[in-house]
């Protein structure tokens, strides 16, 4: 709310509750989470929510464990690669974007 009122037209980008290895008994919940979030930003212009969720699990529907690192909670350089590729559009301005269309 701080935010909103000291910058009401600053767009935002709200990343997803990862899934992970060393959480995934919570999954249920982080899911649910990730719906409602999801929901909200999609009824403020202002509000963009990118979703890490599905891109971190794998065929079986699980995390795939090659993103983290071995306390199967905190990424590795995959995880933060894909992470990169996954946020990248969003935190591109306007501007740039216009440039690079040219």
């Amino acid at each position: 709310m701080k935010l909103r009122k000291a910058l009401p037209e600053i767009r935002r980008v709200f990343i997803a509750i990862k899934p992970s290895l060393a959480r995934w008994n919570m999954a249920e919940t982080m899911r649910d989470a990730n719906q409602r979030i999801a929901a909200d930003c999609e009824k403020d212009m202002l509000l963009t929510f990118v979703d890490v969720w599905k891109p971190m699990l794998g065929e079986d529907s699980n995390p795939r464990w090659e993103l983290f690192v071995d306390d199967g909670l905190h990424l590795n350089d995959e995880g933060y690669k894909l992470w990169a590729k996954l946020l990248l559009p969003h935190l591109v301005s306007q501007q740039d974007a216009e440039r690079t269309k040219n």
